[in-house]
């Protein structure tokens, strides 16, 4: 046999036996700084609802101020949105944001001259001023946002005390205090029914997650160990989980039906400032920290926290300074972190989309064996597939890009009898899933 031929068929091969197994990637280039800022972080990732995937960076030093950034899947590349021309007075000292479905975002923003300011910025690159300045004065440092279903925009802040302000399209107006002391780190999410969430690190000591339903605050949580940095996560009223910083590293507590409960093992961290929490559509309940390889996922059967080893191409980092943890549409997991002075965005493939993985499959090819036609089912409605068909010596006989159906018939009248392989690629950085195809004509 030839060699070349050999070699190729030993190429697919392994990609038969080995789809997918690439489970962290690249998006975009590693150390993205779009303004030569000295040290940008992530503030909020969001999808618009035609899965543009867009990103609000902020640069905390003075005088520095924030950008609106747009992914590009066809390029693989990000855009500059704002292009340096969203200059909050004074400077940014501390910001929170929150995506909304047409691509602009709500913000929040405490500026160098101890004032607060609000926006609401457009994708098309303009904005417009919220009754600003909203607050005055230092005594409120640290923010975290949220909007509700019916367009409302809800901030909540802390320094010397706990308070939330909600912006109804009109007017400012000042929720109850959740505590009237010291107060700090605070996080934000809105339920799917609309109640707001926040939890906050008490005064020297503990943790705090309480919920507002319109008219009062609840307290769902109140811890007295020192802790700092809580993040939450809300399935439903039913279902919360809160992660935090400890001494050693970040515990995970779990609310089911009013019941707090430590999930799994403490986890061992180098970088402790700052962590996020998600649970996957598919059930996968993900942390990230601060450390370079801090990725990790809960294992329901060892009842125990497990780092995802990390596979990435390029053998970086796959998290890093307060990472930002994001699920799209089709169960993709999107983290955003700081390293080097700029920006590093990794996508995060679960075990549930990988074919090896599961008994199902991401696509099905039939007929198989084919004659004049092969038609390739795309389960799961994926966006922009490249579909190519190769012989085995590996050169295209057809190729097809950014198709997004979800039947895509191929006409193989024309190809002669044989063994051929059909290759199907999810954006360019990902490895092809490659079935074999008989033809018999």
């Amino acid at each position: 046999m030839n060699y070349r031929i050999l070699l190729t068929i030993l190429f697919f091969s392994s990609f038969l036996n080995d789809a997918f197994s690439q489970n962290f990637e690249l998006i975009g280039t590693r150390s993205y700084n779009p303004n030569t800022w000295d040290f940008p972080t992530v503030d909020n990732m969001y999808f618009d609802s035609n899965n543009n995937l867009y990103a609000f960076i902020y640069e905390s030093h003075y005088p520095r101020n924030n950008e609106l950034v747009k992914f590009s899947f066809d390029t693989n590349s990000w855009e500059d949105i704002s292009k340096h021309n969203f200059l909050v007075p004074g400077g940014v000292s501390t910001s929170s944001g929150t995506g909304l479905g047409d691509g602009s975002i709500m913000t929040i923003f405490r500026s160098f001259d101890n004032n607060h300011y609000a926006y609401h910025y457009q994708p098309d690159g303009t904005f417009k001023e919220l009754g600003n300045p909203v607050l005055q004065g230092i005594e409120n440092i640290d923010l975290a946002s949220g909007v509700t279903s019916n367009g409302d925009f809800y901030f909540c802040h802390a320094l010397f005390s706990v308070g939330a302000k909600k912006w109804d399209g009109k007017q400012w107006t000042s929720l109850p205090n959740l505590s009237n002391s010291n107060g700090s780190y605070p996080d934000m999410q809105i339920g799917n029914d609309d109640t707001i969430y926040v939890a906050y690190s008490k005064k020297l000591s503990g943790i705090n997650v309480s919920s507002y339903n319109g008219k009062k605050w609840t307290t769902l949580l109140s811890t007295t160990e020192r802790a700092l940095h809580p993040k939450i996560f809300v399935v439903s009223k039913n279902e919360i989980y809160l992660s935090h910083a400890i001494a050693s590293g970040f515990r995970v507590l779990k609310y089911k039906h009013k019941k707090w409960t430590q999930l799994g093992n403490d986890i061992d961290a180098y970088d402790n400032s700052r962590s996020d929490i998600i649970k996957t559509k598919s059930g996968e309940i993900l942390l990230v920290n601060g450390d370079s390889n801090g990725f990790f996922k809960y294992n329901k059967v060892t009842k125990n926290w497990e780092n995802i080893p990390n596979n990435i191409s390029d053998d970086g980092a796959i998290s890093g300074y307060k990472p930002f943890l994001l699920e799209s549409k089709d169960g993709y997991v999107y983290n955003g972190f700081s390293e080097n002075n700029a920006i590093t965005f990794v996508k995060y493939t679960p075990r549930a989309l990988s074919p090896k993985g599961t008994d199902s499959n991401l696509f099905k090819i039939y007929p198989n064996p084919a004659s004049n036609f092969v038609t390739i089912q795309n389960i799961f409605g994926y966006k922009r597939l490249n579909i190519s068909i190769h012989d085995i010596t590996g050169e295209i006989l057809f190729s097809i890009k950014n198709q997004s159906n979800k039947f895509t018939t191929i006409d193989t009248s024309t190809l002669q009898s044989g063994i051929y392989y059909i290759s199907i690629r999810l954006n360019i950085k990902n490895k092809p899933y490659i079935q074999k195809l008989v033809i018999q004509n």
